[in-house]
Formats: structure tokens, sequence, C-alpha cells
């Protein structure tokens, strides 16, 4: 799930005693209007950013402001928690029993190759043969302080699947390992050598790198890449609020995000096959991890996080609550966290449809309180016709009516289904992501006529016009004949800098300090691509190249909506075209996700991999990827 900046959007839970002044009652107007024309708007009104289950983190902030403790703080968000050391939930035959758990943390999945860059002061020391066991370092590759290395796959003389190390820069490239297993590591931090390593724009200066292939990857000869640190150094590194905010707060998030971490540690827990990288098998395919880096669990971005201002903040939050942890019935909690409400927190069955004994909801004032500055306090989003009929089914809509509001908020919609009047009752959290809500905080619905603003004069009749309409009305597309802007263009070739532009605003891809490639700095997209780049997966076309300006193939499409959603999946389909293409994996992700059915329908066995995206199918894609990663 994706999230404002700084703001988390998934994590924790917490205990505490004491109160908050109750909410004030929400006046919510019944939306009681007359039948309108195609693709006007329903204005939603409401507050809150993200799923709004479990802790507030704006309100969090109002609460520490005011007085508040950690504790406080955590039990007010929190049901019937209690806040223990996590040593007493787990014997010492348990990783999470242990003095110095280490956990998994997935930096990169299904890679092909990634590069790493050799901090200061130092080497690094490479191992790859039966990683441990054999000779390591390699005698024959020796990165040193300030180099670039790539580790890819290589094919050998007789086809076999192997990997190696290979220096990248400082020219000449070459300088490589011999090519062996696709297991390996990466050391640093020793006498001599490096004090980091940086991956993917970001630099870790504790742990150990691990390279490793789960059965599917075995299959695929692709693999993942893991950073495995110990739980409290791995805290440090968690960028999920703003470092200068109130100490209370800081250890509220810190205690919410060990929590999330050791809960979800334990799920994916298996020691049965491999003591020592417990992972289950299902964890090993899909990042060799117990967590991954991104908001797909918690924002993690290592010693970069802890070289931000006001990281002595942090680090002194992270000490301050040292293996503190929330649990009901012995267990840890799943806690979830999200960066505000409109007044009121939800359930967890009516977003998730999982039903706990401690996300429950209760009333949030702190999150409306001006002291935190909470910028998405309110808001009044309009949902194009055509959208809302997409989302939920109906042929037309006649009449809107807000059934109570949040929490829980719920909606009568009357409209016609397959030729037939039908009158239903909706819940909104589930969809509040499919609507384009910032959050599932809704307190009234109206009706009004000139709100869409998505309507383009070239798109009417087409089979991907509701997708066009969402899209726009989500701010991902103004139109392509500026400054009117009354066209769509839907059969105009999306560029592989394009598409790199509607993935970021789609799904606020966040800024990255490293530049990727060297044939955009004449794009307006450079930024776009280096977000996407960031979000992992190989983008590029070739060495260090991107192709800007190169339309782009539904194969590539398929790489870059499965790389900027972090997409999981088995990987069945049934495409008869797909076999070799070098996203063939990514391609039948898509297919799991229903993000696409095929190119030629009804039969759609077909995906038609080399074709060019144009502007309309792009609408589609990023509709049904927005769609099929919302929180369930």
């Amino acid at each position: 799930m994706r999230r404002l900046i700084l703001v988390a959007v998934l994590t924790v839970t917490a205990v505490l005693v004491g109160g908050a002044p109750a909410a004030a009652p929400l006046s919510v107007p019944a939306a009681q209007v007359p039948l309108h024309p195609e693709d006007d708007a329903w204005v939603f009104s409401g507050g809150g950013w993200g799923h709004g289950v479990g802790m507030s983190q704006y309100g969090a902030q109002a609460m520490a402001l005011s007085g508040h403790t950690v504790s406080e703080i955590l039990d007010y968000y929190y049901t019937n928690v209690a806040m223990v050391q996590r040593s007493s939930l787990y014997g010492s035959g348990h990783l999470l029993g242990q003095d110095n758990p280490q956990l998994w943390i997935g930096l990169l999945q299904d890679r092909t190759s990634f590069e790493f860059v050799v901090g200061s002061e130092g080497g690094v020391d490479l191992c790859q043969a039966n990683d441990g066991t054999g000779d390591c370092p390699k005698p024959d590759a020796t990165p040193a302080a300030g180099e670039t290395w790539e580790f890819a796959r290589h094919t050998g003389p007789n086809g076999e699947k192997l990997c190696r190390f290979e220096r990248v820069s400082p020219a000449p490239v070459g300088a490589p390992a011999a090519a062996g297993s696709c297991k390996a590591s990466i050391a640093w931090g020793g006498a001599g050598q490096a004090a980091t390593v940086e991956v993917d724009g970001y630099e870790y200066k504790h742990g150990i790198i691990r390279v490793r292939q789960g059965a599917e990857q075995l299959t695929d000869w692709n693999f993942h890449v893991s950073l495995v640190v110990g739980l409290e150094l791995y805290l440090r590194g968690l960028a999920e609020v703003p470092l200068s905010w109130e100490p209370a707060t800081l250890q509220a998030q810190v205690v919410a995000g060990r929590t999330y971490a050791v809960a979800t540690t334990a799920a994916r827990y298996d020691a049965s096959v491999t003591p020592s990288e417990p992972i289950s098998s299902t964890w090993k395919d899909k990042c060799y991890c117990h967590l991954r880096r991104t908001t797909a669990d918690q924002h993690y971005t290592g010693w970069t996080h802890e070289t931000a201002p006001f990281a002595s903040k942090w680090v002194a939050a992270v000490n301050a609550t040292t293996g503190q942890v929330l649990a009901q019935s012995g267990a840890p909690i799943t806690a979830w966290y999200s960066s505000s409400t409109g007044g009121v927190t939800e359930n967890s069955e009516d977003v998730f449809g999982s039903v706990t004994g401690w996300a429950k909801s209760v009333p949030d004032p702190w999150s409306l309180d001006p002291a935190a500055g909470n910028p998405f306090a309110s808001w009044d989003e309009p949902v194009g016709e055509s959208t809302l009929e997409s989302v939920l089914g109906f042929d037309s809509i006649d009449l809107v009516t807000l059934i109570n509001p949040s929490p829980n908020a719920s909606m009568k919609v009357t409209g016609s289904k397959n030729g037939v009047t039908v009158t239903s009752d909706i819940d909104i959290p589930p969809l509040y992501s499919s609507l384009g809500l910032r959050s599932p905080t809704v307190t009234g619905i109206t009706f009004d006529p000139g709100a869409a603003g998505a309507a383009f004069d070239d798109i009417a009749g087409l089979v991907h016009e509701a997708s066009i309409n969402r899209i726009a009305e989500l701010g991902i597309t103004k139109g392509c004949n500026p400054p009117a802007n009354n066209l769509f263009c839907p059969t105009r070739e999306v560029t592989r800098g394009q598409m790199a532009a509607f993935l970021t605003r789609a799904l606020n891809l966040p800024p990255v300090a490293k530049d990727y490639f060297s044939d955009d700095n004449d794009s307006i997209f450079e930024d776009d691509i280096n977000r996407l780049a960031g979000a992992g997966g190989e983008i590029g076309c070739g060495g260090s190249s991107y192709c800007p300006s190169r339309a782009i193939t539904r194969s590539e499409m398929a790489l870059f909506v499965v790389t900027a959603l972090g997409l999981d999946g088995v990987g069945e389909s049934d495409f008869v075209d797909i076999a070799g293409d070098p996203n063939e994996g990514h391609i039948r992700v898509l297919a799991d996700f229903k993000i696409t059915l095929g190119c030629n329908p009804p039969a759609n066995d077909r995906y038609c991999p080399d074709e060019t995206v144009h502007r309309a199918q792009m609408a589609t894609f990023i509709v049904r990827a927005i769609d099929a990663t919302a929180p369930q």
C-alpha cells in the first residue's frame, strides 16, 4: 500500500492508559438528488490519509504535543494490549527468542542482476562458493572502496545457469570473478573494510547482504537480494514518520514498528528445512525474507535514515524502548497504522476483512487537532459517475445516499444492473482505494454535476472510457493537448518516459537521490524514471540507458507495473505467446492479479508481448493495478 512521503500506511499496535476528548458528532447530510447526466460526479467528503486502522500518526503527534506518554498513545489506539518484552513471548529455540534475532529484509526481488557501490575506508568480502563453506572471499574478485560492482546471471559454456560478480566502474570494466553459484553474500564493516555498501540508492552499514533463490527462482534463474540484520539495528533504519516529531510520538512509532516486524516475522518463520535461514517456503519464493523494505511491509532505508537530520532523536527512541512490543493473549499483534483519520479509526474487519481483538474503532479527534498540522484533516473527493459505476458493478447510477458515516461508512446506491433497477447497501471501507479516496473516513456524499472534470472529447464509447475518466479524476493525466487538454489521444503510443511519469503519479513513488541512467538527462521525465528505478527491477533498455522516448511494449509494461507495485504472485497463466519472453514472469504475475486479461478476447489466450501500449490501454493497466492492490 502506498502512502504520502514520510507518512506510513502500513504497520503496528500498542498499549495505554488514559483518555482523549470524545469526538464531536459528525454532520452527515444525505445525498438525495435526482437523475443526472453521464460523467457527472458524486463528491465524497471525509478526512485522513491511509487505511485508518490502528494508530494514527498525526493523532499520535497531537497527543504527544498535549503531554501524553508513549504508553497512553498506544493504549488509546489499540484495544486490550500489553507492552511486554519480545523475549518473553518466545523460547530460546525460536529465532525471536534469541538475544539478537537476525531478520532477513528483502531489498530486491526476482532480479537477473543488481549493482552495489563500495563505501569508503576499504573493500568488501565476496562469497559465492557455497556461501561461506568454500573459498570466501573469492581471490579473483576484490571490490575496492568507491567501486561499483554487479552480481548477474551468467550462462556457462554448456548452458549452465550460473552467476558472477563483475566490476562496473571505474573503467576498464572487468575484473570478474569466476562464474559459480547464484547463492552469494557481500560482507563489510570489519577491520580494513568499507564502512557501508550502497544498494539501489540506499546505504547500509549494519548486517550482511545475502543473495538467494527460492524454488521458483531456481526454475526461472532469477534471485532475491536480502539484508540480514539484527532486529534493533533494523529499527534504526525504519523511515515511517518525520524525525523532528515529539519523542513520545517517535517511541510510539518504534514500538509499533517493532511489533509489526516481530509479528510478521513469526508468521513467515520456518526453521524446519534450513535452520540457519528460518523462512517459510512461500516467503523464500516471494522474497527470501521475513520483511520487505518497502511499504508492502515497512519503509526501511538503513544507514541512509540514520544519517538524516534529527536521526539521533529516532535512534534515542529505539534505544529507549529496546525489546518492547505490544501483545494480546501471549502473542504480538499485527499492528497497523496510517497517516491520519478524519475523526475516527476503523475496525480491521471493515477495511481488511479480518477480525482482531486489538484493531477496534475509537474516536480520533487528535487527527483533527490543528497542533499536529495534518494536511488531510478534511477533504472533498469527486468520484466520476463512470468510475463509481465501474467499481460498484452498475450499468448506471441514479441515486447515492450515505446511510451512516465512519466508522464503517456505508451508502445506499440505486441504479441499473443488466436492465433491472436495483438498490444496494454498500460498505465504503473495502472500496475506498478503488474509488480514489484518501481514506475510508467518509462523512458525507453530495452530487455536483460539474465536479468530475474528467471527460475528454475523444473517448466517448471507448472500451477504456471508464479507466481514462478514472485516471483523470485521480490527477494521473490531464490530457494530450495543453493548454486546452480537452483531448486524451487514446490511440497514441506511450513512451517509456511517459510510462514512468504515469506510474509515479499513480503510486506516489518517493524521490531518490541516485541518477540511474545516462540517456535521460534532457528528458522532462528524468525524475520520474529515477523514482521508478528506485522501486527496484531492471527497467533499463541496456547498459546505463533507459530509452525514454521509445514506445513501451506490453512486455515492458508488465515489468514496470510489477516493479512499481512490488507485486508477488505464483505466476499461473495460460498465455501461449510468452514463453521465452524476458518478462515472462512479470506477465504471469499481472495475470494473477487480473491486471491483464489478454489481448484477444474472448479467448484471451494471448498476451501480445511485443505490441506497443496505447494511452487508452495504459489507463486500464493502471486502474486495474490500483484496484488489485487496494486493501482487502
